[in-house]
């Protein structure tokens, strides 16, 4: 309770459009992870005849790095 009452008294000496950017930080700080699983499925082939159709690039970058 007592951190609750400091971070609400902390609040009323910030501007609203700073409050509004703090929520919008916030929110992209709970939504990154989604984000980026997304652009993970959209932009990862899957399956082999993707993986195939691809020509294996996963793969050989992954056997590049190692080297």
């Amino acid at each position: 309770m007592a951190r609750y009452l400091k971070l609400k008294s902390d609040l009323e000496h910030v501007s609203v459009e700073d409050f509004r950017l703090c929520k919008a930080m916030q929110k992209w700080y709970l939504d990154i992870g989604d984000m980026l699983c997304y652009l993970n499925d959209v932009l990862t082939p899957h399956g082999f005849n993707e993986i195939v159709r691809d020509d294996f690039s996963g793969l050989r970058q992954m056997l590049t790095e190692l080297k």
